[in-house]
């Protein structure tokens, strides 16, 4: 069962419109090549470390108003959601009190939550969705976590796959009780996460194209940082934390080998909208 922190959301058309033109254009793919690329990334998350990047937390609130109206469920200085000295530090701001209460946790022993706010894709058998995304880009599995071994022990299980919005809570959570072992990181290049890059084959049928029609598959592109869990209900559980284009920052806060309840804080993004992928051994979990 998938627990509370997992919700809806608006796609912001505006950000679409500037995707498509990205990936489906010659001047498009000519940005892109400089936008996706580790070094771009790393002055991109530099400058919204600075305090120079504080007016953009109004520039953003104005793309995503509806930040405004859930700005009481953050924690914010002297309770002004535009007063933070940086813009990452609004980005990855906190859940306040009342944040934490409206995303209750479910405490049942056989429950499992989304580790985040997000939109939520499950492929239920890995074994019988091998190409759950449109124009042949296919998902391998092998190359995602990139450990044959790892990936044969995983090949029929079940994957989570959790999509953050820019707009969205950047705070990701344990989702049930666990110890996490260190990240392993895969290098990779930092495409777009964006919904119109996760278009399933049964919205290409009936028109969306998606952003696959560059012939990027970002989940086994990008860089990703795959994270055992060790639990006793779920045995191990692969959490694979997937960077994504303008993603500046991944860090993490938890400490390797410590026991962790579920909803604990595991970690965070900076500016971008990113991924937090789960993959559970075959009849670990019910979807």
């Amino acid at each position: 069962m998938i627990g509370t922190l997992c919700h809806g959301e608006t796609e912001d058309m505006s950000t679409n419109r500037i995707l498509k033109g990205m990936y489906r254009s010659k001047l498009g793919a000519f940005k892109r090549f400089f936008l996706k690329r580790r070094i771009t990334s790393k002055l991109v998350g530099t400058f919204f470390d600075s305090r120079m990047s504080k007016p953009y937390i109004k520039y953003f609130l104005n793309m995503y108003p509806d930040i405004v109206d859930h700005a009481h469920e953050f924690e914010s200085p002297d309770g002004d959601i535009t007063q933070f000295s940086t813009f990452n530090h609004f980005f990855y701001r906190k859940l306040s009190p009342h944040g934490r209460t409206v995303r209750p946790i479910d405490m049942h022993e056989n429950s499992v939550v989304s580790p985040a706010d997000c939109h939520l894709f499950v492929v239920d058998d890995l074994s019988k969705n091998p190409d759950f995304y449109v124009k042949g880009c296919t998902f391998n599995l092998n190359k995602f976590v990139d450990n044959t071994a790892m990936a044969h022990n995983y090949r029929d299980g079940t994957l989570l796959l959790c999509r953050l919005s820019p707009n969205d809570y950047h705070r990701f959570h344990f989702p049930f009780d666990c110890t996490p072992h260190r990240p392993v990181r895969i290098r990779g290049n930092l495409e777009s996460v964006n919904p119109i890059a996760y278009t399933p084959i049964t919205l290409h049928s009936s028109g969306n194209d998606g952003l696959y029609s560059a012939g990027v598959q970002p989940l086994t592109d990008n860089e990703r940082h795959v994270i055992t869990l060790t639990s006793d209900r779920c045995g191990d559980v692969l959490c694979v934390v997937v960077g994504a284009m303008m993603v500046g920052q991944i860090h993490y806060t938890y400490t390797e080998g410590h026991v962790y309840s579920k909803g604990s804080e595991m970690g965070y993004f900076g500016f971008g909208a990113s991924t937090v992928v789960l993959i559970f051994k075959r009849g670990t979990i019910d979807v």
